[in-house]
């Protein structure tokens, strides 16, 4: 008898529930994003009455491909088509009653290096795609991974440099910790408030993401990929006692040294901040 994938998963999660009914399942067993898989696996567990076995649907997401065979880049406008996987994957669970079900990408980055290929390795496009894919998770995820290697020197992926001693952050790590910082509370467990932004520009130019922390701060992140400067004007409900900004622009990025601040005008309700050329801004309103 052939038994398919689906069948080996309820197989599997009805005997781990029996010894821990707390237990959460994923599936399917897929790496990319694929909803011929996707929809298949979650029919199967339908047509075997099974999809109360089911916590998270789990994928990978990696920008591109770039090898020397071809010519790709890492490409600025990737995390939107993310952003689009995850909306089609909810819309999938909610058709079919599973809005319960969440989404981890357990694996993300920026692209994928054939071997000897070093195109876009290591500049602040990596953090630029980085700080976008994190903020596109924070709206449209239940969970993310970002995928990291400990050495830099043979991995573009690296956030730690496990051969320093002691092991030090990389040109990677700082575009993760400035968008995590800005968009989370200090304490991890404590839940934010995903606020909408609304930009006037495409998000080819610009993108950016906002959370209400349980203080009531506000944490605003802005990706600026565009070759110019934008000035960018805030409108808050009150006005705040406090905003500073921190920056990560090219300069930052190749010296692998973290932000560096950012001047902020406030003036009443508003507040104005310049994003430089490809860098990335993170405000903490107070």
């Amino acid at each position: 008898a052939v038994i398919l994938v689906p069948d080996r998963f309820i197989l599997l999660a009805r005997a781990v529930k029996i010894v821990d009914p707390a237990a959460q399942t994923m599936g399917p067993v897929v790496s990319s994003y694929n909803m011929t898989w996707i929809n298949g696996f979650l029919n199967r567990l339908a047509m075997l009455g099974a999809t109360n076995l089911l916590d998270w649907i789990s994928y990978h997401h990696y920008g591109g491909w770039i090898s020397n065979s071809n010519q790709n880049g890492i490409d600025l406008n990737d995390p939107q088509d993310f952003a689009d996987e995850l909306g089609t994957i909810r819309s999938a669970l909610d058709s079919r009653g599973l809005a319960r079900v969440k989404i981890a990408v357990n694996e993300m980055n920026a692209a994928i290096w054939d071997t000897g290929c070093t195109r876009d390795q290591f500049t602040i496009k990596q953090g630029l795609w980085l700080a976008d894919a994190l903020g596109v998770s924070l709206v449209g995820a239940d969970a993310a991974n970002v995928w990291i290697h400990l050495h830099p020197g043979t991995d573009p992926h690296a956030l730690i440099d496990s051969e320093m001693t002691p092991p030090a952050p990389t040109k990677n790590y700082w575009p993760v910790a400035l968008s995590a910082q800005t968009l989370s509370s200090a304490d991890p467990t404590a839940p934010v408030e995903v606020l909408p932004v609304a930009i006037d520009v495409e998000s080819s130019i610009m993108t950016g993401y906002a959370i209400r922390k349980p203080d009531t701060t506000l944490g605003l992140l802005l990706i600026n990929k565009g070759d110019r400067s934008l000035e960018v004007a805030v409108d808050l409900p009150s006005i705040p006692r406090s905003v500073s900004g921190r920056r990560l622009g090219a300069a930052e990025y190749d010296a692998a040294s973290g932000p560096a601040a950012v001047s902020v005008a406030i003036a009443s309700q508003r507040v104005t901040v310049t994003v430089p050329a490809t860098s990335i801004v993170g405000l903490d309103i107070r």
